[in-house]
């Protein structure tokens, strides 16, 4: 077994092998790969350069009519300083900062080449630019890659490495390769270069040496306990791997683990730094909605009060709001009963304007049906989470929280309905069918039961319950066969 990090040898594939590089380009986006949608990239291809850009120009604009109060207020701040130093490199790289954190990448590349122009030494310039125009112009953004290189070396190594990434995009390998040996030398143990070795194996078809490089990087992973619940390129890479080394099963094993799991988020210093300028309500809401994935209750709830208050007409800050009172609010909450019992009902006040401004916000349906169960009002609940599913009929979770009503009411056969419905909209949802499971034991439907529990088994196969439950289920539907 080689050893890693190494120095990548053997025949590349030729550049312009058109079949092979629509291939390997059409696997790598199916895995998440591919940076952007990169159109017309052909080896016949031709980018027009971009002029120099002029000098002495007035900072960009955006019409403030159309753009969040927030957002708009920073623009003319940064364009401030600009107007008082014209001259001065920093300042027309932070508009563009805040142009690019708000998704104006035109306008951004302006202050990025004006920024560049008046300081030339600096080489997050010609990085940003070239993060704004890589889906849509890479064999610019590969120069403009090269020349922030050349300025910035492994300081940071996300520089070298985007360029990395982009030259296999791009099919250029032995330039990849080459970048990639200086990145690993600096540092051999850095995920980022190592996921990029073990793509640049892949696409070497050295399918064998790639998995060897996957698995060393998921093992350094979780002995650092990094990247946690954020790897699916990695496990989706090895799954066509696996597959390629003849190991099917294998491979749709690490494929569901794929699932499972989100993109990676490599540090970039220069990224974090265009990210720290987001403002504005569509931040808010990111920000308080990681906050809540977080287990961080209280941060987002009162983060999300002031972007109510802020935001009068924002829908989803209220949503959002309700959402976080519902939790803090429901059973397994901490707080004193008569804490839940407020909290809840501030929810369904908030839930309820929210549908008054709103008829078809079905999240605000499913919301509110959530606190009306937790306030024993059945009833309510029922319609509500019947309201969200006329709204959105594969909505999963409506179908099952709807079963539990119906099954507290004793209506057993509509919760069975609406469970097979949740698992029809999510085969893989495995509460669904070993709640399914049980309500069918009940009804001595042992070999419907018996499908249903083992399917759970499958999904969940650390689950002993589950597997319990299913052995048990299975010995009762073989007495039958019997």
């Amino acid at each position: 077994m080689p050893q890693y990090p190494f120095h990548v040898t053997g025949r590349p594939l030729p550049v312009c092998d058109h079949a092979r590089r629509s291939r390997y380009r059409a696997i790598l986006l199916s895995l998440g790969l591919i940076l952007g949608s990169l159109t017309n990239v052909g080896c016949n291809h031709s980018e027009t350069a971009s002029p120099p850009p002029p000098t002495n120009i007035d900072p960009p604009t955006v019409d403030g009519d159309t753009i969040d109060p927030e957002v708009a207020a920073a623009i003319e701040s940064a364009s401030k300083s600009i107007q008082a130093n014209p001259t001065e490199g920093r300042h027309w790289g932070e508009l563009g900062m805040v142009f690019f954190a708000h998704d104006f990448k035109g306008q951004a590349i302006k202050c990025f080449q004006q920024a560049a122009v008046h300081s030339p030494e600096e080489g997050r310039w010609p990085y940003l630019e070239a993060r704004c125009i890589a889906a849509i112009r890479p064999k610019e953004a590969e120069q403009l890659l090269s020349q922030a290189v050349s300025l910035c070396g492994n300081d940071p190594p996300s520089v070298r490495l985007f360029r990395v990434e982009l030259l296999l995009e791009l099919m250029q390998l032995d330039e990849a390769e080459a970048e990639l040996n200086l990145s690993l030398d600096h540092d051999p143990n850095n995920g980022r270069g190592q996921l990029a070795l073990a793509r640049l194996l892949f696409m070497k078809e050295q399918h064998q040496d790639c998995m060897d490089v996957l698995q060393k990087l998921d093992a350094n992973l979780n002995s650092a306990n990094e990247q946690s619940g954020r790897r699916q390129p990695l496990y989706l890479l090895g799954a066509e791997s696996l597959r390629r080394l003849g190991k099917p099963e294998q491979a749709e094993q690490l494929r569901k683990q794929a699932m499972t799991q989100v993109e990676f988020a490599w540090p970039d210093e220069y990224m974090s730094e265009v990210s720290s300028r987001k403002t504005g309500l569509k931040t808010y809401l990111v920000k308080a909605d990681r906050l809540y994935n977080r287990g961080q209750y209280e941060p987002s709830i009162a983060l999300l009060r002031n972007t109510v208050a802020g935001y009068p007409d924002s829908l989803w800050g209220k949503i959002l709001l309700g959402r976080a009172l519902i939790r803090t609010g429901g059973p397994s909450s901490s707080y004193p009963q008569d804490e839940k019992q407020k909290r809840l009902l501030e929810a369904v006040q908030i839930l309820e304007e929210t549908l008054q401004t709103d008829p078809n916000a079905v999240e605000a349906y499913f919301r509110l049906a959530v606190a009306k169960d937790y306030l024993q009002d059945l009833d309510s609940a029922i319609d509500l989470y019947q309201q969200a599913i006329k709204l959105k009929s594969d909505f999963t979770m409506a179908h099952y929280n709807l079963a539990s009503c119906l099954n507290r009411k004793r209506d057993m056969d509509g919760a069975i309905q609406a469970l097979e419905a949740s698992v029809q909209a999510e085969p893989e949802f495995v509460d669904g069918h070993h709640m399914l499971g049980r309500l069918l034991i009940a009804q001595r439907r042992y070999p419907e039961a018996a499908k249903h529990l083992g399917i759970a088994s499958q999904l969940a196969p650390s689950n002993q319950q589950i597997a319990e439950r299913y052995r048990a289920t299975m010995e009762k539907a073989q007495v039958l066969d019997d």
